[in-house]
């Protein structure tokens, strides 16, 4: 028998949950007999279709792909040493990426580290890309920070 059908005494209920609920529409389904059988035993209880308890919508980045983080790095680094090193660590980091499976996530999680505005306030716009601009993109200047990935990786 496929999905669940359960009593609830306290409320007079014959609960299904949708998958049960859609094999008892065959009338020649195991399900269906079941129901009409329940429904025959509980004949002053209602039955029920169960709804789906829906997660919390979970943050996602759409058209976060590789080229929008290079287009970023390229143009939101604070100097021009940081916006090189960044750029050079996630195209050893994607060339990794082709051999291994699942390395995006690590890589989008370091990515996240170095540019949390990305994170806390989604992208900015995914522009039209041309390998040929990033050469001649605008970088802004600054010094220090971290330069590895996430120990994870």
């Amino acid at each position: 028998m496929k999905g669940t059908l359960r009593i609830v005494h306290e409320k007079k209920q014959l609960v299904m949950n949708a998958t049960f609920e859609k094999a008892s529409r065959n009338t020649a389904s195991p399900e269906c007999l079941h129901l009409c059988e329940m429904k025959q035993r509980f004949q002053d209880y209602t039955v029920i279709t169960e709804k789906l308890k829906c997660k919390k919508r979970k943050q996602t980045y759409k058209g976060l792909k590789y080229n929008y983080m290079k287009w970023y790095i390229l143009n939101h680094s604070k100097t021009n040493k940081i916006a090189e090193r960044n750029f050079e660590i996630l195209e050893n980091a994607i060339m990794i990426g082709e051999r291994q499976d699942g390395l995006y996530g690590k890589i989008k999680q370091w990515f996240f580290y170095h540019y949390p505005e990305i994170k806390e306030n989604g992208l900015l716009y995914i522009p039209e890309y041309n390998e040929s601009e990033w050469a001649d993109a605008p970088i802004i200047i600054e010094e220090d920070a971290p330069t590895e990935l996430p120990k994870a990786c």
